[in-house]
Order: structure tokens, then sequence, then C-alpha cells
């Protein structure tokens, strides 16, 4: 298993740090470039997100961000401390059922690329992973 962790501003200037560490990962994994692309626009889509939903106008705020290989599944895990942000009918583990939950996270992409998309809430963090069998 391989795996790279990291932090960004959570700006949208600076996702492409994000994305730079994903493609030389999966580059060296000889991962078709195709792929990459996808994988890369799956993170796009899910960093983009959280910069603009969970920290809005807060650029000082960070976003942790692990990427890995595990044989041959890509994995990103990105955790926040934003503010709550799910889409209404999703269902968070962690989340009490009447705390409140606000916007909507746009997540079309990282859906259509990526095997698999979990979201966790606990202790006043967001945990996202998702993940691509190659």
């Amino acid at each position: 298993m391989e795996f790279v962790s990291f932090q960004i501003p959570a700006r949208n200037d600076k996702i492409d740090v994000a994305s730079k560490v994903l493609r030389d990962l999966l580059e060296r994994h000889l991962v078709d470039v195709a792929i990459i692309d996808e994988c890369d626009l799956a993170l796009q889509e899910l960093l983009r997100n959280i910069v603009k939903y969970a920290f809005g106008d807060d650029e000082d705020r960070r976003i942790e961000i692990r990427l890995g290989m595990e044989r041959r599944r890509f994995f990103a895990e990105v955790e926040d401390d934003g503010m709550l942000v799910v889409a209404e009918d999703a269902p968070v583990m962690g989340l009490e059922k009447d705390e409140p939950k606000i916007g909507l996270y746009d997540t079309t992409k990282v859906k259509e690329f990526m095997d698999e998309v979990q979201y966790q809430y606990r202790d006043a963090k967001k945990f996202w992973v998702i993940s691509r069998m190659l």
C-alpha cells in the first residue's frame, strides 16, 4: 500500500495542489490517463463543494487529504471541520436525526467516476472516503 497525506488551504485556487498529488500517485502506478482524469475530476468536485459550502469565505481553514493505492484500488480520504452541509436525503453516519443540515453538496461527478462514496460526521468533523478499482 502507498499513500500520501497533506493539507491544502480551503481555497479554490489551491485545489490544483491535490490534483497534482493525485496525478503523480496514479502515474507512478501506470494508471490509464482517462481514469486519472476521472479520479481527478471527482476529487476536484468534492473539494470545490467543501470550499464553497463548508467554509464559505473563511480562507484560513485547512482541508486534510490522504490519497492512496491499495492493490489496484485508488482511494481518497478527505477531512474538514467546516460547517455541516449534506444533501437533504443523504444518510450520514454519526448525524443525529434532528441535527440541522444546510445546503446541498453536488456530488454528481464523484458518484459517476468513483465506485464508492462514503460520508461520515463525527466529533464536529466531516470525513469523506471515495474509491475506485483500477
